[in-house]
């Protein structure tokens, strides 16, 4: 009779029931919703088991690990699921089954379903004046709302042919040409929707005309007289006539005394003048008492034949004065640029530029000939390009700088990016070096986040451009920190490590962040616990020395790098806020090392020794920063300061192991260095004997062992010595 295996079924079930947990495991790994659109179905895909089951059940639902929902997809290895709720957090697991039986969950995921973004609404009818006149700028205004309660950008239509870029919502424009034209608004958001545009504002553009009123006082005449109508940018001639026995006394424009001209001429009129005369009488027999030909009653140094004016009664004669007029440009120049040298024309621009006569001879440009300031080309974005998914070291670039006037030079450019989310500005710096390509300076960016960001040119007259049109970009996901505390994986250091020897282990204190440079074999912290105003630390990462000597072969760059380059991440209470934080070494920074910041937005080291102050032992470093200020590398007032540093020397330095004292000693002792150092701060209660040997106590043994074994052997060897040189005596005995 054949014999029934009974316990047969259950071992099988068993097994299946271990097979499916496995694959359950190995499933969740790659479990990830692949699409997610504003209509909010989701998409969750997963591998395929082996072996394979009978299939699998999706489980989902607004809370971990309590799953609302269900549904069994079969053989299907992804299924989509539709209706979820935007803005919503929602909880996935899978299940294996085979002939009723089910595996366990596998690990859980999470998504948040995208809220859709909306277009702005269409912008007001623009606000501005019904006329004006060519080559006069008129302000416009025109607002728009968001659905979503983005923050807007305006651009507008002028009706000319040039439409602005985006920027505010009051922008201003000059039309060269008369007639009637439509002005138009249009509104964008962060995401790049854009509303459609306004209705039109109509402006009627005439000819710009102004008025000069000329007077004469009595005994004379000034022609033409009376008000004087005299279209923009053109010239007026007036002449002055004394009556007879009369002589001009003086002649005055726009209130300015100018001397005794008999003519005058008002060059490129852009505004409304005044322009007056008065007049002396002259004696027939006048008394000269220098006998220079001017009579005493005229002649403001009546003893001094070589002198008979003071124009701007500075007490120099004009024969003296190199400056007659007192105007700051030299009567040559003047002379020599077709200019009064008796009248104070130190405002006038009569070349309609836009540059007074003033700022022409400071600037060697000639007062006569009109030479465009214009403002640089708004810059064009091209990389990254427009929702390109970027590494958290990004660089952003634009196209080359234009400017329409030729000695116009790019002399800076001033970088924003903005989280797209909130519209929280991360950076905003302006630099002289960074011009047409930035390289975001690292822990700015988070993974996994959506950015907007724009840029304006400068040049070197200080015009700044219009913004240019504004780019987005998502930051890829890394996962290098799985357990979330802000410290790459690679670079997390002992769970044991106490770096500030307060008796606690770093890894059980949120006021203290450790990172490990294996490349460099020490261990740095950044402590915030006697801080004042910080509020966390967010972040934490080391770039090995190595690397940070290849970051740049800028101005200031310090011969030598130990420990690496340290990047760190605060939280302060509130934006612009000062505060001081603790930098601790595992071991002495260089006995003549110095603080240094590398500021990657200029390229450049900069000695940071002012706001550092190293402790006694130099292993700890005390550490001054402002947000938005000093040590902060986003260069705004957003509350987070991010702070790249690093130790380094102004001479070459062999960093072995550490400070001169220290290689010192572990030249004696190698084994032993690792406890023979100089004391570090200790915190309240004195001196922590257990913190200075704890982790070393095999390093200690081992030295004692060295020490008993080699004295043994030395005594031995002595002892052998000397029983022999008994025996040799009495040999000779």
């Amino acid at each position: 009779m054949k014999t029934e295996n009974k316990q047969l079924p259950r071992i099988i079930n068993l097994l299946f029931k271990a097979i499916c947990s496995f694959a359950a495991l190995i499933a969740l790994v790659i479990l990830v919703p692949v699409t997610a659109h504003a209509l909010t179905p989701v998409t969750v895909a997963w591998d395929e088991n082996n072996p394979v089951p009978e299939g699998y059940i999706l489980y989902w639902g607004t809370a971990s690990g309590n799953y609302s929902d269900s549904h069994d997809v079969g053989a299907a290895t992804q299924y989509t699921i539709p209706g979820l709720q935007d803005g919503l957090t929602y909880y996935f697991a899978v299940k294996a089954y085979d002939d009723g039986n089910e595996s366990a969950y596998s690990q859980e995921i999470s998504h948040t379903v995208a809220t859709p973004n909306s277009s702005p609404t269409t912008p007001s009818v623009p606000s501005g004046p019904a006329s004006g006149f060519t080559q006069t700028g008129y302000g416009f205004s025109s607002t728009a709302s968001d659905p979503d309660n983005d923050i807007l950008q305006y651009k507008f239509d002028w009706g000319d042919g040039v439409i602005s870029g985006w920027g505010n919502s009051t922008q201003s424009h000059s039309w060269s040409n008369t007639g009637n034209f439509c002005v138009k608004a249009q509104a964008i958001d962060g995401h790049g929707a854009s509303s459609s545009w306004s209705n039109c504002r109509s402006i009627n553009i005439g000819l710009n005309t102004h008025t000069v009123a000329a007077s004469a006082g009595s005994h004379g005449s000034i022609t033409p007289a009376g008000s004087v109508v005299v279209n923009n940018a053109a010239s007026q001639t007036f002449a002055i006539a004394p009556d007879q026995d009369y002589q001009v006394l003086e002649v005055r424009v726009d209130g300015y005394l100018i001397g005794t001209a008999t003519s005058y001429t008002f060059n490129n009129v852009t505004a409304d003048h005044a322009i007056t005369a008065s007049f002396v009488y002259v004696d027939p027999n006048p008394v000269d008492s220098d006998g220079d030909g001017v009579p005493d009653i005229l002649d403001a140094f009546p003893a001094d034949p070589d002198e008979t004016a003071d124009t701007d009664g500075d007490g120099t004669g004009n024969n003296a004065d190199i400056d007659d007029d007192g105007d700051g440009m030299p009567d040559a120049w003047e002379i020599a640029n077709n200019l009064d040298p008796l009248v104070n024309d130190a405002a006038g621009d009569p070349d309609g530029d836009g540059a007074t006569n003033f700022e022409e001879f400071e600037d060697g440009t000639g007062p006569n000939f009109f030479e465009d300031h214009s403002a640089p080309d708004a810059p064009v974005i091209l990389t990254p390009q427009d929702n390109a998914i970027v590494p958290l070291t990004l660089e952003i670039t634009t196209d080359e700088f234009y400017d329409p006037d030729i000695d116009d030079v790019h002399a800076g450019s001033q970088w924003q990016i903005f989280r797209a989310g909130d519209n929280f500005c991360v950076l905003d710096v302006t630099s002289s070096a960074s011009l047409t390509s930035l390289k975001v300076p690292k822990l700015i960016l988070e993974e996994d986040t959506d950015y907007i960001w724009k840029v304006r040119f400068i040049n070197s007259r200080g015009t700044e451009s219009n913004w240019s049109d504004v780019g987005s970009f998502t930051t890829d996901f890394i996962n290098d920190d799985q357990n979330g505390n802000g410290i790459p994986d690679i670079q997390e250091v002992a769970v044991d490590l106490d770096l500030d020897n307060d008796g606690i282990v770093d890894s059980e204190q949120n006021d203290i962040k450790c990172v490990n440079s294996s490349a460099e074999d020490v261990q740095i912290g950044v402590s915030i616990k006697e801080s004042e105003n910080v509020a966390s630390i967010m972040s934490m990462e080391i770039e090995d020395a190595g690397e940070a000597n290849t970051i740049t072969k800028s101005k200031g760059k310090p011969k030598s790098i130990q420990f690496g380059l340290i990047n760190f991440k605060i939280l302060v209470d509130f934006p612009g806020d000062e505060t001081v934080v603790t930098i601790y070494l595992s071991r002495p920074a260089f006995d003549k090392g110095k603080l240094y910041k590398y500021d990657s937005i200029n390229a450049e080291w900069v000695d940071y020794s002012d706001y550092a102050e190293f402790s006694p032992n130099r292993k700890a470093v005390y550490l001054t920063l402002k947000d938005g200020g000093f040590g902060d590398a986003d260069g705004v007032e957003n509350g987070i300061i991010v702070d790249p540093l690093t130790v380094g020397t102004e001479t070459a330095v062999d960093d072995s192991s550490g400070s001169d004292s220290e290689n010192f000693f572990e030249s004696i002792l190698p084994n032993a260095g690792c406890f023979i150092s100089t004391a570090v701060p200790q915190p309240e209660g004195g001196l922590n004997i257990w913190s200075e040997i704890r982790g070393r106590e095999l390093a200690i043994l081992f030295v004692l062992i060295l020490f008993v074994y080699v004295g043994k052997v030395i005594f031995n060897k002595i002892r052998e010595y000397h029983v022999a040189w008994l025996s040799s005596l009495k040999l000779v005995e």
